[in-house]
């Protein structure tokens, strides 16, 4: 019997149309997603990597399938009312179990399989360089270990709650839930697939990487260190975690199977009686016959009708345990996500809960789209699941009443998460201190939250009125959701073809939502209207959603309608047209090559213009400049003029100019010069002189610009025109000469898809230094303040308009910034320099310590390096774009968030805050002072800052406070080296790989200074800033290592070339083998110490025979007792030439703790074995 049953049970499965459906998108899911560039560029298509992160995908999306499966086919006898009689037949209970429950498994798991038969299926499209070797083991073995054992938890636990509770409801819950659990297992275990994912350099600890139900988390932890090589080639092979994270919930899968087992009623469930409490009266009161007068029309019947059929709706679906269930789930989430991404950031950093920051964590809320098609299922289908259908359909009561009543309760769950959203946040900052709340930005939240779910609210509800059942609808509306929430890596970039979706929110207690703000009103309006289009047909057929089939719904679509009705429909889609047409227009009025990410358009400018790329061009020696800000209209407009010269030995006859593509007009007059042609398209311009340039010749050329920055253009945190907290990197934006390298494809594979060659030709370096004299009058709205390079030489108001004068004390770089807001202001003046920050008031916390900072630095950089140029140093806050801080001669731009926002109360703690401005004080040596070849510039301009912002770090608070921050960059560059997935390459070779030249740089310039000492690696830099800085030729990176090298020993001098010239990695270890007290009273200590040197320069990684200086340090006290004053009470360097030596040492105290390489000298992915704990 079984047997037939089983293959009865999965003949049905297969027949359902929901099964159907979902096996066609998981087969296309699958072709799609492995198309992600999962593991780095050079990871190929079909690698076992990227299999295995695409089954992870692929076996969480089956959460949907399984609870549409379950709802629709396990619970089908009690939603038929046909399980009394099935309880009257001979099938036995373990019958029934096994075959529902297998059936559920069987059909679950085949979808996944055909979707990862689609992963192999769309690999095949990818060119032959992006592939490897096919092998069905990389297919086979994640479908092993990652979908089947996730299969089987997300089946057992749907089956059992259909089981045990008999209800659908609790199945959709349930289902939400497994989904939230992923994303806090996620949070918690910090996935490298979450946004906010910060790479904590300790890792997850053992519990979050167990919460994973899906073993995604401790998959990304075990091979977060493989290179190319292995991603490309090498199944994954689990660790103990891994094996320990499948047998938990392998086991809690099968013990809840064997718990339903035990306890689901295998008999029809029947409803209690219910006792009446009251008595017989004694005594009949009988009433007259009357009538009473029924008007089934006008507003008051309407009125009634809506709130009675609301207070239905709303108690089904709020008074209802399972609805606090999903709230608490819901406070859960983003509990603690909001908590994750405030309190705990990259090197320890916290923010303070201010309200803006809360917001821009809570004004996206797309988990809430689950419950709206979860529960607009089960809204719109309530009659029909209580036979009620026909009773209710059949009154006079208007569709469009009864779907207001609907969409009104799911208008009321939207308003319910919204305000259950900011009661978290108001929460968190009452547990912080934080007194001051923005209650109109918790406002705000309703509109730019809320009404996008409003609108999807609509199109859920459309769908399901027209598609045949529940369980199909369901499946579509997470299709439709799917493709406008990921539309853009689908292909549909624009913002017109996805519904309710508008480019991403992000908010800035200085400006607000600022740049797209108002686009998003009339994004909104756009879709709104579309929504009264939907919303109309879906009310026209409302009648007969319980019983006609579909396409008979949709053909009596409008049979109803009125006159009013039909005018409504005809304006709304007029006035949905027409505002598409001018969102269109605004979006479309710029130049088409607006995105430089176009790759089409990139590569179609390298291939037209690259020949003329060695073409003499004059050379810019000074800028002058009048720019008018105009933050409420988000544009401005500059006029300026250029002092050309030719600096280069030939006759120069014809200029060519260029232009950004974010500029909206541009006029050029050059005296004696002639327009020969035009390119719009790329905005080139040629100019044909009428009498050749000379060697040392000089002109002028003058220009005029407008930038329209509105909400409709793509957002750049570089050229941003926003009320309050402006902010344009004007170099870029004024017109440029000759061909501009930065607009070239650098991915080599990508290059072969747009045909052209494999490496980019490299254009003759210039190796001469070009500083500019700069002068400037900007204007802005009178009551802001705009900062700028060079010197205020004065301000002054006309009208509403006020205008700022600055110009440069000496020669600059080819760099001038502005930025335009309301500004507080903090002077000071230290050693002959004038210090001012400008701050938006209220974010006056961490001025002290970055007004700290820039003496510091300067100080630092005067005694070690060379004089400060200027009489100032400036530092403006600007709003919390992506991004820390940005150095301009004489001036820092600081990002709001991550400084001005940073909670550093603990004086434990390292102050983040005080590196990051520290870091950028350095920059006025290393870019301003002294100006690199391109070919390994960022070694000069990142690695030397990050180096001197060691430095200054340790003078302030000590080498033990220091060393935090140390360990906290040897595990940021490993994390994020693993995550890109690239080969890297020395810093000597001019690596554009940000992990090289911040983290590892930083931390290797460190580590020379500790061999060689402070002293010597400054006097270095003294002659390389004499020998390199202006007017003398650039610096290369043998410039610097040759000054390094100078009085070195051979050892120091082979130190170098590891650190610089090639890619070396260790994995030490101490271990303790015996303590014991000596003779005098000391304490001796045997360690066995393991050196493993790797060199990764080359494709294949070879292992080195050590000789290395390595510390060992003894402290007296625990990590947790340690301060800036502590001291380790036994530190001493050690040559090791063994793989293995055993090492004793002797110390006069109570040792607490060992530690190898204490500041962080190897670059060792593994720190945590370079530590003993001791009794």
């Amino acid at each position: 019997m079984l047997g037939n049953i089983l293959k009865f049970e999965l003949r049905y499965h297969t027949k359902q149309v929901t099964a159907i459906v979902s096996a066609l998108l998981f087969f296309l899911l699958g072709m799609v997603i492995v198309q992600g560039s999962f593991g780095g560029s050079e990871v190929h298509k079909n690698a076992p990597y990227v299999i295995n992160v695409a089954v992870c995908f692929l076996s969480l999306f089956s959460i949907f399938v399984c609870t549409l499966l379950c709802g629709n086919v396990v619970l089908r006898d009690i939603t038929y009312k046909t399980d009394e009689l099935l309880f009257t037949t001979s099938i036995q209970r373990v019958t029934y179990f096994v075959s529902r429950f297998t059936g559920l498994f069987a059909t679950v798991f085949a979808i996944l399989c055909l979707a990862v038969l689609g992963t192999s299926t769309g690999a095949m499209f990818a060119s032959a360089d992006r592939l490897g070797a096919f092998d069905p083991m990389h297919f086979l073995w994640p479908v092993l270990v990652f979908g089947l054992p996730n299969v089987l938890f997300c089946t057992s636990v749907l089956f059992s709650i259909a089981l045990l509770s008999g209800s659908l409801r609790a199945v959709y819950v349930v289902g939400v839930a497994l989904f939230i659990l992923y994303f806090v297992a996620s949070i918690l275990g910090d996935s490298p697939m979450m946004a906010s994912s910060v790479m904590d350099p300790d890792g997850p600890d053992l519990l979050s990487l167990l919460l994973d139900p899906f073993g995604m988390t401790s998959f990304f932890w075990e091979t977060r260190s493989w290179s190319v090589l292995q991603r490309n080639h090498q199944l994954f092979q689990p660790g103990a975690v891994f094996l320990a994270n499948r047998g938990v919930w392998v086991a809690v899968s099968v013990a809840l199977l064997v718990l339903s087992y035990m306890f689901f009623p295998f008999h029809p469930v029947l409803p209690k009686p219910v006792k009446s409490k009251s008595k017989a009266p004694d005594h009949v009161v009988v009433l007259p016959y009357q009538t009473f007068p029924v008007l089934p029309k006008g507003f008051l019947y309407y009125k009634n009708v809506f709130l009675s059929q609301l207070r239905l709706d709303m108690s089904g679906v709020f008074q209802h345990i399972l609805f606090l269930l999903v709230l608490g789930l819901w406070v859960f989430l983003f509990g603690v996500e909001l908590k994750e991404n405030i309190f705990y950031g990259p090197y320890g950093v916290r923010f303070y809960a201010l309200t803006g920051i809360i917001v821009e964590e809570l004004v996206s809320i797309k988990p809430a789209l689950l419950l709206l098609i979860f529960y607009a299922s089960e809204l719109i289908y309530r009659e029909k699941a209580a036979n009620m259908q026909m009773l209710v359909y059949s009154t006079p009561v208007p569709d469009a009443v009864l779907w207001s009543a609907k969409y009104t309760t799911l208008a009321a769950l939207i308003g319910i998460l919204i305000t259950v959203n900011i009661s978290i946040g108001l929460a968190l900052q009452l547990v912080s201190n934080q007194p001051v709340v923005d209650w109109i930005a918790y406002i705000s939240l309703y509109y730019y939250s809320g009404l996008p779910l409003l609108l999807f609210a609509v199109l859920i509800v459309f769908i399901q009125t027209v598609t045949p059942n529940k369980y199909l609808g369901i499946l579509l509306s997470l299709v439709a959701i799917g493709i406008t929430i990921f539309g853009r890596k689908l292909g549909i970039s624009h913002y017109l073809l996805r519904y309710a979706t508008v480019p991403n929110l992000e908010y800035s207690d200085m400006n607000g939502f600022g740049h797209y703000a108002k686009a998003f009103n009339w994004y909104m309006l756009y879709w709104s209207l579309l929504a009264v289009l939907l919303g109309f047909l879906s009310a026209g057929i409302w009648k007969n959603i319980g019983y006609d089939a579909w396409w008979k719904r949709v053909r009596a679509m409008g049979e109803n309608w009125n006159v009013t009705a039909k005018l409504v429909l005809i304006t709304s889609t007029l006035l949905w047209a027409g505002t598409g047409i001018y969102i269109w227009q605004n979006t479309n009025n710029v130049s088409v090559m607006r995105d430089r990410k176009d790759l089409g358009l990139q590569a179609e400018y390298e291939r037209k213009y690259q020949r003329h790329a060695h073409l003499p061009q004059p050379i810019i020696t000074a800028v002058k400049t009048t720019v008018d800000l105009y933050p409420d209209e988000a544009k401005y407009i500059v006029k300026g003029s250029y002092r050309l010269q030719n600096k280069s030995n030939v006759p120069i006859d014809k200029f060519w100019i260029g232009a950004d593509p974010e500029v909206n007009t541009l006029k050029i007059s050059i005296n004696d010069a002639q327009q020969q042609s035009v390119d719009e398209e790329f905005k080139q311009y040629w100019y044909q002189l009428k009498k050749p340039m000379l060697p040392g010749a000089e002109m002028t050329l003058d220009f005029s610009m407008e930038v329209v920055r509105s909400g409709f253009v793509p957002f750049n945190s570089e050229n941003s025109v926003v009320s309050n907290g402006t902010y344009i990197e004007l170099e870029k934006y004024v017109p440029y000469f000759g061909y501009r390298a930065g607009y070239e494809i650098s991915d080599p594979v990508l290059r072969k898809e747009k045909g052209l060659k494999t490496s980019v030709e490299s254009a003759i370096p210039d190796p001469d230094c070009h500083l500019i004299d700069f002068e400037t009058i900007i204007s802005t709205e009178a009551d802001q303040h705009v900062v700028t390079v060079g010197a205020l030489q004065k301000e002054w108001i006309t009208g509403d308009r006020k205008y700022f004068s600055y110009k440069s004390e000496q020669p600059i770089h080819f760099m001038f910034a502005l930025s335009s807001a309301r500004y507080a202001v903090k002077n000071e003046a230290h050693n002959g320099t004038k210090f001012r920050i400008y701050y938006q008031p209220g974010h006056a916390s961490n001025v002290p310590a970055m007004m700290l900072a820039m003496q510091d630095a300067i100080d630092y950089g005067k005694a070690q390096f060379s004089d400060y140029q200027f009489r100032h140093i400036a530092l403006a806050e600007i709003p919390q774009y992506p991004g820390s801080a940005t150095a301009y001669p004489g001036v820092i731009f600081s990002k709001e968030r991550f400084n001005f926002a940073t909670d550093f109360r603990d004086a434990t703690k390292f102050d983040f805050t005080y590196a990051t401005t520290a870091h950028e004080v350095a920059h006025q040596w290393w870019a301003n002072q002294l100006s690199p070849l391109d070919t390994g510039g960022s070694l000069f301009l990142e690695s030397l800052a990050k180096y001197t912002e060691a430095m200054v770090a340790e003078k302030r608070f000590g080498k033990m406070n220091l060393k935090s921050y140390l360990e906290a960059d040897n595990a940021l560059y490993f994390n994020i080296r693993s995550a890109v997935g690239e080969k890297e390459l020395p810093l000597n070779r001019g690596s554009e790989q940000t992990f090289v030249y911040y983290q590892k740089g930083g931390l290797v310039l460190y580590a020379i200074q500790e061999a060689l000492g402070e002293k010597h690696v400054s006097e270095a830099l003294q002659r390389l800033l004499q020998k390199h800085g202006y007017p003398n030729k650039k610096a290369a990176p043998d410039d610097l290592m040759a000054e390094l090298k100078r009085s070195t020993t051979s050892a120091q001098a082979r130190l170098i070339d590891d650190y610089l010239k090639k890619v070396i990695t260790y994995d030490n270890k101490v271990k303790l083998v015996k303590s014991q007290t000596s003779s005098n009273g000391n304490l001796r200590l045997t360690l066995k110490i393991d050196v493993k040197k790797t060199d990764e320069t080359d494709a294949l990684p070879k292992h080195l025979k050590p000789d290395d200086d390595i510390a060992v340090a003894v402290f007296d006290q625990s990590e947790a007792q340690w301060n800036r004053a502590t001291k380790p009470v036994h530190f001493q360097k050690h040559h090791f030439t063994k793989n293995e030596t055993i090492l004793t040492i002797e110390v006069n105290k109570n040792a607490k703790m060992i530690i190898l390489d204490p500041f962080v000298n190897q670059l060792d992915e593994e720190r945590s074995d370079n530590v003993v704990q001791l009794q």
